[in-house]
């Protein structure tokens, strides 16, 4: 058996916050990850029901280790309830959850880091989806926030080499095409040995049952009762048992009852799904939540003016300007403070260029309004917030759109 980190120990920082800690992970080869292994130091804060965990990728929880209340001094090691078996090429993270003053290696995935038998990756933070050295301030959540130091945090794994002789099914492409509320989702898929008796279920996203099909079918269809942005998860199973994951955002727009009644809500779906689909927030609220933001950085967006353009408009049908402003907050308390600019920075302009790149939204609109053609254009302003006690460091980015013909004027 080996383990994945081939690095130093890490040392403990002070941090009173709770945590979910991670490390984004590749495997180079078949391995089974058997056992969590978790490094600590003397003031390492208990939590009680923590647990260690294996996410696909895509958030979804392959495996887990319950942990005690207090961990041991230095490196401990905690068996999974089951075995995990990764194949070759699967890309995952591994994470355990603290109470405070966790260990801390600054800079470690700034290149990436192989075992010492040379089977699994750390991967290197430019290459990975949301950075390496990961957090979520609410332990037993996903982490997907990279604080911009590349740190490790003392995640890591015990493994074998090898599947048990049987590799998985590999995902090659997984699609989900919708057509209104109807979304059909294919998968591609092949396998080292035989695909008979291999089953796909597709989980939809939206607490509805799952849909499972078997090979040779690969397609299956669903209807949405909602519009909004979900999440298509395929779950590929070969007849022995051995499974792959992966995961697509799809948006999914419902016709409003009332034909001649002005639906917001797709426009609004199509918003919220690039904000998503960066995964650098821990939360998006489409709405002014009552409670103060958590860790991490978080989002909120909300129409702020409706008005006709006059240059769009025609005799006999206005076309009209609609603003959303959408803040991005860190809380100022956050660790390192140095980080926390760049980390708004970084998470503004990336929100920007995924409206350039689909400045139609998908064809729901005629354009976002970059330059201000009809008013002020697509910017960002960087300003302080306060809520309650507490203060933070926000982004304020305004996105203006234009949509044609949206009411037609009658003499």
């Amino acid at each position: 058996m080996a383990v994945a980190w081939s690095g130093a120990d890490p040392v403990e920082v002070a941090d009173a916050g709770d945590y979910e800690l991670g490390t984004f992970w590749r495997a180079v080869n078949d391995i089974t990850a058997t056992h969590a292994r978790v490094w600590t130091g003397a003031g390492e804060v208990g939590l009680v029901g923590r647990k260690a965990r294996v996410w696909s990728a895509a958030g979804v929880v392959l495996g887990e280790a319950t942990l005690p209340t207090d961990l041991p001094t230095g490196w401990s090691e905690h068996e999974y309830d089951s075995p995990v078996e990764l194949p070759a090429t699967t890309q995952f993270v591994t994470s355990y959850g603290t109470g405070g003053n966790y260990g801390f290696i600054s800079g470690a995935f700034t290149t990436q880091k192989v075992s010492a038998d040379g089977n699994v990756v750390g991967v290197a933070a430019a290459a990975a989806p949301n950075g390496n050295g990961l957090f979520n301030g609410t332990p037993g959540t996903f982490p997907t926030t990279g604080p911009g130091t590349n740190p490790f945090y003392g995640s890591d794994f015990r493994y074998t080499v090898g599947i048990g002789g049987n590799t998985s099914p590999a995902i090659t492409a997984l699609t989900a095409e919708p057509n209104g509320a109807t979304v059909t989702a294919t998968v591609a898929i092949t396998d080292a040995e035989d695909l008979s008796g291999t089953t796909t279920r597709f989980n939809w996203g939206d607490s509805t049952p799952d849909t499972v099909v078997t090979y040779p079918t690969r397609t299956a269809q669903h209807t949405y009762a909602e519009s909004g942005a979900y999440a298509v998860l395929a779950t590929v199973t070969d007849s022995l048992g051995a499974a792959s994951y992966t995961a697509v955002p799809v948006t999914v727009l419902v016709s409003s009852s009332d034909v001649d009644e002005f639906n917001a809500e797709p426009i609004l779906a199509a918003l919220v799904t690039h904000i998503q689909s960066l995964g650098l927030f821990d939360h998006v609220n489409q709405h002014q939540p009552d409670n103060a933001p958590g860790h991490g950085l978080t989002t909120v967006i909300w129409p702020t003016k409706l008005s006709p353009i006059r240059g769009r408009s025609g005799l006999n049908i206005t076309s009209a300007r609609l603003p959303f402003l959408i803040r991005i907050a860190s809380s100022l308390s956050q660790a390192p403070a140095d980080s926390i600019d760049p980390q708004i920075l970084g998470a503004a302009s990336k929100l920007m260029g995924a409206y350039v790149n689909d400045f139609t939204l998908g064809g729901l609109i005629s354009n976002v309004d970059v330059h201000g053609g009809h008013g002020p254009g697509l910017d960002a302003d960087f300003t302080w917030w306060k809520h309650g006690e507490s203060q933070y460091r926000v982004a304020l980015i305004t996105v203006p759109l234009i949509i044609n013909d949206l009411w037609e004027q009658v003499p």
